[in-house]
């Protein structure tokens, strides 16, 4: 439940990764002791005891939400905030922009813009899984085709249509 530190050394003004390994993440590529998971995108969560918890980031100068359970013991060195989680049904809802389409995050998940009024349109990844992305993002899914579009943010390429496994 820890945020996970980069396994390779990270140049912060470009984000771009070295091959020198991170201090601290020799186990995982060293001693051979990681294993290689998969992140599927949304909402990270836990169920103990029969309670649902969802991540939380508590920003510096902030009050916790009742049943806060922080992740590690110090804030984020860079950001100060401090992951954890926290009791689902004690938060406050989280306001996002859906509308009939139930456009995830609200967000485009090619360029990460705010989807605001704009229709979302459908697209797939390899996997396949359905994602949202807006009109300029979908100009561009359609104009590469079978080759599917590599958003230039990362992460998976998107096609317009499932992809046939």
């Amino acid at each position: 439940m820890r945020k996970i530190i980069s396994l390779f050394v990270r140049n912060e003004t470009d984000h771009l990764v070295s091959d020198e390994i991170t201090p601290g993440a020799q186990w995982v590529i060293i001693a051979g002791e990681g294993v290689a998971t998969r992140k599927y995108n949304g909402t990270a969560c836990l169920v103990r005891g029969g309670r649902l918890y969802r991540r939380y980031e508590l920003k510096t100068g902030k009050t916790p939400p009742a049943q806060f359970e922080p992740a590690q013991e110090k804030p984020d060195p860079l950001t100060g905030d401090l992951p954890g989680m926290a009791s689902y049904n004690e938060m406050p809802a989280r306001t996002t922009n859906r509308n009939q389409h139930d456009q995830g995050n609200g967000r485009c998940f090619a360029c990460d813009r705010l989807l605001g009024t704009k229709k979302p349109h459908e697209v797939f990844t390899s996997d396949p899984q359905m994602q949202w992305v807006g009109p300029d993002c979908y100009r561009k899914v359609v104009a590469t085709g079978m080759n599917g579009y590599q958003p230039p943010k990362g992460g998976p390429k998107l096609f317009r249509e499932r992809p046939n496994r």
